[in-house]
């Protein structure tokens, strides 16, 4: 399964319709039905429900579709990296182990190496996103040859095993890589992290 295409153009006939109010009014439903298309078939793309895009109206931004002219244009932008990065940061918390919840609470995105606000609505666009769990002994809790996963709650690692499985759930978006190599200079230590690279 892949996530719809950002571009996605639908052409409405609507030379049909005699009265500008109908016209109007098929704009805005058949404009409804795609949104609701696409939500719901990225939603079972990605096993969760997809943020809402954002709406422009004959040029307005957040106006409500029933305000389409009768020639006028309704565009939705669905933002697929962050629906890749909220599902790669909810499944690394989802997935960690819990003793003090420390390591848990201890996951970072980095926005071209800029540690990205996690209230912040919006995510900066960006060639490269990193997470990185920034505890001293998160190396330890990943498996990969070298190390032995030192968790039993995470016997298969956290990195390792959701940079794999978002790999493919979202192979049509990004490129998605597990790291051993990254050095921290915040803690100056080498972590573990999981690489997105949008195309």
């Amino acid at each position: 399964m892949k996530l719809e295409a950002l571009d996605r153009q639908i052409q409405v006939f609507v030379s049909d319709l005699k009265s500008p109010k109908a016209r109007s009014a098929r704009l805005a439903q058949v404009a409804e039905d795609g949104i609701a298309e696409i939500q719901k078939s990225n939603a079972a793309a990605t096993g969760r429900p997809q943020l809402a895009p954002k709406v422009t109206v004959d040029g307005r931004a957040h106006a409500a579709l029933a305000s389409v002219k009768p020639d006028g244009v309704i565009v939705a932008e669905f933002d697929q990296v962050r629906t890749v990065l909220d599902w790669i940061g909810k499944a690394l918390v989802q997935e960690s182990p819990v003793l003090t919840g420390k390591y848990q609470r201890s996951h970072v995105l980095l926005v071209d190496g800029v540690e990205h606000d996690p209230t912040s609505p919006a995510i900066p666009s960006a060639e490269l996103y990193r997470f990185v769990n920034r505890q001293p002994y998160s190396a330890k809790i990943e498996r990969d040859g070298v190390l032995a996963g030192q968790s039993p709650q995470s016997a298969d690692g956290v990195y390792m095993v959701v940079a794999a499985v978002a790999g493919r759930v979202f192979s049509e978006v990004a490129q998605i890589s597990y790291s051993t190599k990254y050095f921290d200079e915040a803690t100056r230590l080498m972590h573990p992290s999981i690489v997105v690279r949008p195309y």
